[in-house]
């Protein structure tokens, strides 16, 4: 007695070439040739189709419903997360009587926090605000990129300050960061919104 996948291959060995190539098609998704068979429809009993041209089931309209969501959300997290980065550089600025320019993030996660040009103790308070703020239980988001997103700030910290100096500065951002969380998730939320703000 003949199995259903050797009686499927003599199906398949008596096809033309074009429907062959229908049923490959399917082959090549991991099918068998019963399934491959019968899913290209070259039996008669369906409208025959390659794989690429037929219509979605429900399931797969709801996954990629979900998978476009899904990036829409990550989006909107990397907004909001830049958002709260550069605030954290704004607020610490100003908390250290420094005047603060535009600060500005884009939808990719990117931004940028202008402030007056300051000695190298307050730069590096400034620089390790955000490491500060993303490592802290006040941050509305999980960072998705862990410290990618602070790589600038810390070879900045880097060059204006040593070991100590950064413990020094580290101390000081999480004092000023912790009196003055509100403002920095005031100025984010207008960060999210408009995109460009000057504090």
């Amino acid at each position: 007695m003949a199995t259903s996948e050797e009686i499927s291959f003599r199906f398949y060995s008596e096809l033309s070439r074009s429907d062959r190539r229908l049923v490959d098609a399917w082959r090549a998704l991991g099918n068998d040739y019963c399934t491959a068979l019968l899913n290209s429809g070259v039996l008669g009993t369906t409208r025959r189709s390659h794989p690429a041209n037929r219509e979605r089931t429900d399931h797969e309209k709801v996954e990629e419903f979900l998978a476009r969501q899904q990036a829409y959300n990550d989006a909107g997290r990397r907004r909001r997360q830049a958002a709260e980065h550069e605030a954290s550089h704004g607020v610490t600025a100003r908390e250290l009587g420094l005047d603060v320019g535009r600060l500005t993030i884009s939808n990719d996660g990117s931004g940028h926090c202008q402030f007056e040009t300051t000695s190298r103790a307050n730069t590096a308070v400034i620089c390790v605000a955000p490491v500060v703020w993303g490592s802290s239980p006040w941050s509305t988001t999980f960072p998705l990129d862990g410290d990618r997103g602070c790589t600038e700030d810390l070879r900045r910290l880097a060059a204006c300050t040593d070991t100590f100096g950064a413990r020094t500065a580290w101390r000081h951002a999480v004092e000023i960061l912790k009196a003055h969380r509100a403002d920095v998730h005031a100025l984010a939320d207008e960060l999210v919104k408009l995109g460009s703000v000057v504090p």
